[in-house]
């Protein structure tokens, strides 16, 4: 029966886990559903697709910069949304699932005639849960909030989708 057991045990265990101390560096694209919401309460329904780099300075701080298009066309409506954000992340890396939480500033870039407003500042809070396929492979389903500035509604922009990206650990660089 123990045996058994220790079985049933070995074979849950989780296929990866990140939780070492080397820095690592992840690049990933995904993409999902994006909103936005105007001054008037107006919802502008889209897709988002998003590229990002990740910098893994220990197993429990990131460092990631990324890139996302909205693409808008309801309502009569037609605009993209472009934002860059520099994020630092902590994470709880100690399993295969390893869930994160972000809080950065945003810029956040509309064109076309009803995106609103042009450029400006956002804060985006964003949560994910990155599976661990391998040591190499992830998927993240992620939920980036963000508040726009000259939008009274919170959030001013919603962005749910997946990222699917490939890590490699650098290893330490002072090491003999």
């Amino acid at each position: 029966m123990r045996r058994l057991i220790m079985g049933c045990g070995l074979a849950a265990a989780p296929a990866a886990s990140a939780a070492v101390d080397d820095p690592w560096l992840r690049v990933a694209a995904g993409a999902g559903y994006a909103c936005f919401v105007d001054g008037d309460d107006t919802r502008y329904h889209g897709v988002g697709y998003g590229v990002d780099a990740l910098y893994g300075v220990n197993s429990a701080f990131v460092i990631r910069g990324g890139y996302l298009l909205g693409d808008h066309r309801t309502k009569g409506a037609s605009f993209q949304v472009h934002t860059l954000t520099v994020a630092p992340r902590y994470q709880l890396d100690v399993l295969a699932f390893v869930p994160w939480v972000e809080l950065a500033p945003a810029l956040f870039l509309a064109d076309g005639a009803d995106g609103r407003p042009d450029a400006t500042l956002s804060v985006a809070l964003g949560f994910g849960i990155d599976w661990l396929i391998d040591e190499h492979w992830s998927l993240t389903p992620y939920l980036d909030l963000h508040q726009v500035g000259g939008v009274d509604r919170t959030p001013g922009y919603l962005v749910a989708g997946v990222r699917f990206g490939w890590r490699w650990t650098l290893g330490d660089p002072f090491a003999p």
